[in-house]
């Protein structure tokens, strides 16, 4: 982990326990496996006792300190969210919760959750293109870029359930170019390759947004649309 890292998260572990709702607080992402850049982010996943009481805000003001990281990503469930993605195969909950790229900070003795020992491929596929529909059909109000991005996010929920379908392993990676790349040529939905280059690109570079205005969003949408459209065909046959 890069020193911002190492701050935040010792500010982390010093604050825990935030209250008697958290059941599990976890790290993980770059900080955890070491491929950092200066301003790589903290990437949290919290359990509380109930999924409405998130307290998401009071975890990021312990991340966000003088000499911590600028940015952190949290990931908050209650127990009956986390339940839905504990046996989802390749979700950030399936491998925090195994510990495969992520480091458990705090588990409450009352912390318990049903762990598949098998990966069921049936149903992470359905749950990948449910995910994937929620993204890019869902009634979500955003800036420019966050609408880009929700909507890129959405294909390689798509992808991540065609791969299912075939029965073909992977690991976490944003870039939707791979997960295209790693299924068979038939099973390939459309995917506009320098399109989503551009928006990769754009996310790394500037996460304020201000930078998405060269990148069309009806282009993008269309995207989007396409491969829900082709992964939807092809998981109900």
């Amino acid at each position: 982990m890069n020193k911002r890292g190492a701050v935040s998260i010792k500010a982390l572990q010093d604050a825990i326990p935030f209250s008697d709702d958290l059941l599990f607080l976890s790290i993980f992402g770059s900080q955890v496996k070491g491929n950092t850049r200066p301003d790589s982010d903290l990437d949290v996943l919290c359990v509380v006792r109930s999924s409405e009481v998130i307290r998401s805000k009071t975890i990021r003001d312990v991340i966000e300190i003088p000499g911590g990281v600028e940015k952190s990503t949290i990931i908050p469930h209650g127990i009956d969210t986390i339940s839905r993605t504990a046996n989802l195969y390749g979700s950030v909950e399936y491998h925090v919760l195994r510990e495969e790229g992520a480091r458990t900070l705090f588990r409450s003795p009352d912390f318990h959750v049903d762990i598949t020992p098998y990966i069921d491929y049936e149903f992470s596929a359905k749950k990948w293109l449910q995910k994937a529909k929620e993204n890019i059909f869902g009634d979500w109000a955003s800036t420019r870029g966050e609408g880009h991005l929700r909507l890129y996010i959405g294909v390689g929920y798509a992808l991540r359930s065609l791969l299912m379908r075939c029965r073909i392993d992977f690991s976490f990676t944003r870039d939707i170019r791979v997960l295209c790349d790693m299924l068979p040529s038939n099973m390939r939905p459309p995917l506009d390759v320098q399109l989503a280059g551009d928006i990769l690109s754009a996310y790394d570079k500037d996460r304020t947004w201000e930078g998405w205005s060269d990148i069309n969003i009806c282009e993008t949408r269309s995207m989007a649309e396409r491969a829900c459209g082709f992964a939807d065909k092809i998981l109900v046959v």
